[in-house]
């Protein structure tokens, strides 16, 4: 083996090359890359190197990989480190370790800014973790409300509605052809053509001239044309926490931020919402002091039906 480093510890570096790679996605990310020291004038061995470009400067960054089994790693390995990042000119130097640190090591890995890391793997019975995510979901709802006049004949006149729903029927007026508005409404919602915004107000435009079917004092059905036709939706988000197990999860352990986990890959399946692992959430943005660390937000912006307010209709008689 390179190094003398065993087969698990090559797929450890290599399991840190991936998700570097992935917490990395405008770098060039490397696994074991030899770099030219500026002081020793020799190659460097280094596990993995990120480089990329800041404004016109090229910039450096190296990655150590120990795997240790369950020992920590002392204020020694924090030391070489340092000299080989101070050796090959690095912007910035993380140290990754199977078995943590030693509390000396955090103290002087901190005040020279290295980063401590481990790596976590749900795929991998070594490095997973008992992992749960705090998850917010955002479910975005909308409610139409619809106004006209419409001009009768004869008074009483008798709108007709669904039977099931209480929804008053549309038909267009030149052909006297059921028009589907929540249908219509759906498709622009789903297609994304209109806002999703919390606490809009906006016009749904309706390109025909639409008419209501009723019937008069005498039984008869009549259809009748609706004036001053106006379409409107207003826009509520209700939100849920919950505390879900990801399927799936890459990334690092943080051992000087209380062993935060950075995700670089996470696969979260949600639940209903008419499930028990939800509760509903009146301030979300309070959630990063209630619950420190990184959380999932998913948006939801489904809608089987939508939501109407009571029609307003404003009848004129001759």
């Amino acid at each position: 083996m390179p190094g003398g480093k065993s087969a698990l510890w090559l797929e450890y570096e290599k399991l840190a090359e991936k998700i570097i790679a992935e917490l990395s996605p405008h770098a060039v990310v490397t696994h074991n890359e030899r770099v030219l020291g500026q002081e020793s004038e020799v190659r460097r061995q280094i596990d993995v190197t990120v480089r990329w470009t800041d404004g016109v400067a090229e910039r450096l960054m190296i990655v150590q990989v120990k795997d240790y089994g369950k020992r920590r790693a002392d204020v020694n390995v924090v030391g070489e480190f340092r000299s080989v990042i101070q050796d090959v000119g690095a912007d910035r130097g993380i140290l990754i370790c199977s078995g943590g640190f030693s509390k000396t090591a955090k103290t002087y890995a901190r005040n020279l800014k290295i980063d401590l890391y481990s790596l976590a793997d749900a795929a991998s019975k070594r490095w997973e973790l008992e992992l749960s995510v705090t998850t917010l979901w955002r479910k975005i709802l909308p409610t139409m409300s619809m106004s006209a006049r419409f001009r009768v004949v004869e008074a009483p006149f008798t709108i007709s509605a669904d039977g099931e729903t209480g929804t008053v029927e549309l038909f267009v007026s030149s052909s006297s052809a059921p028009y589907d508005l929540q249908g219509a409404f759906k498709a622009a919602w789903d297609a994304g053509q209109l806002s999703f915004e919390e606490g809009a107000i906006a016009q749904f435009p309706v390109d025909q001239v639409l008419s209501i079917k009723g019937t008069d004092s005498t039984g008869v059905e009549h259809f009748v044309e609706l004036a001053d036709l106006q379409v409107s939706y207003r826009v509520e988000w209700q939100h849920y926490v919950g505390q879900l197990r990801p399927a799936e999860y890459r990334g690092l352990i943080d051992h000087l931020n209380a062993e935060g986990f950075l995700p670089s890959y996470l696969a979260v399946d949600f639940p209903p919402l008419t499930s028990t692992v939800w509760e509903p959430v009146d301030d979300p943005e309070r959630l990063a002091v209630l619950r420190p660390g990184f959380f999932v937000t998913a948006e939801d912006a489904r809608i089987e039906t939508s939501k109407w307010d009571t029609p307003v209709f404003t009848h004129v008689s001759d």
